[in-house]
């Protein structure tokens, strides 16, 4: 609650949320980087973030003491997307948005996706009751017990509505009209 992270022209930032001055905490133009989309671990000393470095697309993890970015996932499809990360409140796992690649015809969706903070075990959870809709913008709820995302229809009139799901995955509930 000290500081406020940000991405600004490819790099992140760090801010004192009473106000200041902004530190780089990656350097864009010596990475050859592309950093954004940045979140702060529940205890405060990583960030993950959506990150391109000399070619390689993905999650990246930031420990802000040492100030060295580590991939947590690598995008085999250059228009693929890791990204919109939010931390479970135990800080061991995160929920992200992620493209997936059409199958036999079908168009692109997205799903969405866990991964242990340690960069294992990445696997899409499970969400039972949707059909022909993009998921996205992962956060916990209740505790973590629960997972609140964004589900918009592809036909139109395109809407969408905010659902939850448990964190293990199961049937979804829809929380908005």
């Amino acid at each position: 609650g000290r500081s406020i992270v940000f991405d600004l022209l490819g790099q992140l930032w760090l801010i004192p949320a009473s106000g200041g001055v902004a530190q780089p905490i990656t350097n864009a133009v010596r990475d050859t980087a592309e950093d954004s989309d940045p979140s702060f671990s529940p205890d405060g000393r990583k960030v993950v973030f959506q990150g391109e470095r000399n070619g390689r697309t993905g999650l990246w993890l930031l420990n802000l003491d040492s100030r060295t970015p580590h991939q947590l996932t690598q995008l085999s499809n250059p228009d693929g997307f890791d990204g919109n990360a939010a931390w479970s409140l135990d800080g061991r796992t995160i929920a992200f948005t992620q493209l997936v690649p059409p199958k036999s015809g079908n168009r692109p969706h997205r799903v969405i996706a866990l991964i242990d903070a340690s960069g294992q075990n990445a696997r899409e959870l499970s969400i039972v009751g949707l059909q022909d809709v993009d998921v996205h913008d992962p956060a916990w709820v209740q505790g973590g017990r629960e997972i609140a995302f964004v589900a918009s229809d592809f036909k139109p009139p395109r809407s969408s509505r905010v659902w939850i799901v448990p964190s293990s995955g199961g049937k979804a509930t829809p929380i908005t009209d």
